[in-house]
């Protein structure tokens, strides 16, 4: 089912205009792409992520542009890795052919266009904290295929590191103090966790603690954003809703 969450609403402009950039970034593959954007909409990150980075832009009160640019940066990244993780080795019976030819050349385009975004945008100092988080990725999956690492912590270095760098990289351009983009990067890594925990099929128990943590730490950087809090305060709301309505089947 199509994930929907009412605080989207207060995201509709931004998330209108940001769909039109995604699309305008990708025209020259846009037909191509389709079998591999379409299931992003049933993807708990591929939904919840670009929402979740455009409200904690609110929450800094960074400028519209910015937010939507880096909003766009991150569901291109996620779209690439996306891709990426369709990859097989030959152990696991990779085919060679022009499928697999084409998985590793947009996922390189893709890269290569999130650098130009940078650029162009004036933010190409956040380079190396999202190269750190494409290095922290790749380390997943090699834990995720070689290793046969624990499903927590796969989560952990692939998917919840993209909540934890666009919650810190949005407070780096900020200009908060180190300590405090610290904390908005364990805010993100928390609530990605959260999200991601919430829709597994056996381990969405885990999710209350990773919410929590989220929440304290929304409340402990929230004192001086009261005007652009709401949209990241509704969307915690409704996963905790969501979390207790899954409780309570649970008991049931």
């Amino acid at each position: 089912m199509k994930m929907e969450y009412a605080f989207f609403q207060e995201l509709y402009a931004e998330l209108n205009d940001l769909q039109e950039t995604f699309r305008k970034s990708l025209s020259p593959w846009w037909e191509e792409l389709q079998e591999y954007i379409k299931p992003l909409d049933y993807d708990p990150t591929g939904v919840l992520l670009p929402p979740f980075v455009l409200g904690v832009y609110k929450f800094t009160g960074t400028n519209r542009a910015t937010a939507i640019t880096m909003a766009n940066i991150f569901k291109s990244l996620y779209l690439a890795h996306s891709i990426h993780s369709l990859i097989r080795d030959d152990e696991e019976g990779q085919e060679y052919g022009r499928e697999l030819q084409f998985r590793i050349l947009i996922g390189d385009y893709l890269f290569g266009m999130v650098l130009k975004q940078l650029v162009d945008a004036g933010v190409d100092g956040l380079l190396e904290p999202l190269t750190a988080m494409i290095t922290d990725i790749n380390s997943g999956m090699v834990l995720k295929h070689k290793l046969k690492g624990q499903e927590l912590k796969v989560l952990e270095q692939t998917r919840a590191s993209f909540y934890r760098t666009s919650f810190s990289t949005c407070a780096e351009l900020a200009g908060v103090p180190d300590a405090v983009k610290q904390q908005y990067g364990d805010m993100g890594f928390n609530l990605g966790m959260a999200v991601e925990l919430l829709y597994h099929k056996t381990l969405y128990s885990h999710a209350r603690e990773y919410l929590c943590n989220a929440e304290k730490l929304l409340k402990s950087l929230a004192v001086d954003q009261a005007a652009g809090g709401s949209v990241l305060v509704r969307a915690l709301e409704e996963l905790e809703g969501y979390l207790c309505d899954m409780e309570q089947v649970a008991v049931i």
